[in-house]
């Protein structure tokens, strides 16, 4: 896992991305110089989700898992890639370790036919109802999301 670490108009941003999603970004030409801009695209498609726009504008900070995603056995896991190949991990045991040291969790993994499902007890949670997509981010879409909110 990638530990990425930026302040975002004026959010500090913390990025855990699994190794073989930004190989595949380096595919599409993305580089650390263009993660940046990515995710500032990303917080602006959150802001403009009508559900989220308040969230957004009183947030400290927030953390985001970007990795493959896939559902198995009524689990919903991410990929991470290893020396020995690719280990699944599951979603919501990485929610629990971020629940409440982040003021939003952004899960950016493919949710295939909304099965996973996931929740937090002290932070906002926000994930796809779907795939997800780094080059066609829907977040301003209400119905792609599924947002649970624990702040007053």
């Amino acid at each position: 896992m990638i530990n990425f670490k930026r302040k975002i108009f004026g959010i500090n941003v913390h990025l855990d991305m699994s190794i073989d999603v930004f190989k595949d970004l380096r595919k599409e030409s993305y580089t650390w110089d263009k993660v940046q801009p990515y995710l500032e695209r990303l917080v602006i498609c959150l802001k403009w989700n009508p559900k989220l726009e308040k969230v957004i504008d009183s947030l400290d900070n927030m953390a985001i898992l970007y990795a493959h995603g896939s559902n198995n056995e009524g689990s919903w896991n991410y990929q991470e890639k290893r020396l020995l190949g690719l280990k699944e991990r599951n979603v919501q045991d990485w929610i629990n370790k971020h629940d409440g040291k982040y003021d939003l969790l952004l899960i950016a993994c493919c949710n295939s036919d909304n099965k996973g499902k996931a929740k937090s007890m002290l932070s906002t949670l926000v994930y796809p109802s779907t795939d997800f997509s780094p080059l066609s981010i829907k977040f301003y879409d209400e119905d792609y999301l599924r947002i649970s909110n624990h702040k007053p």
